[in-house]
């Protein structure tokens, strides 16, 4: 059902030539809709918090959220 799960997730690629860049993506697992994605020079915390802010700004309230976060130490 829509609204009920949010994925998100991000993906290392050569983006632009030379330039290394994770994109993270936030999306509605029932549907694919895309709803927030940003460029970030590495998947963390901030990003995966932004993320969910603006979705929650844009979309509203969801149920719960899956995310297989990425932590470097």
């Amino acid at each position: 059902m829509p609204g009920m799960m949010l994925h998100q997730d991000a993906s290392t690629h050569l983006w632009v030539p030379g330039v290394y860049w994770d994109l993270v993506v936030t999306m509605n697992d029932a549907t694919s809709e895309h709803y927030f994605m940003v460029f970030v020079d590495e998947e963390g915390t901030f990003s995966s918090m932004f993320g969910g802010q603006q979705v929650l700004e844009r979309q509203g309230l969801f149920c719960s959220l899956y995310d297989d976060l990425q932590t470097r130490l």
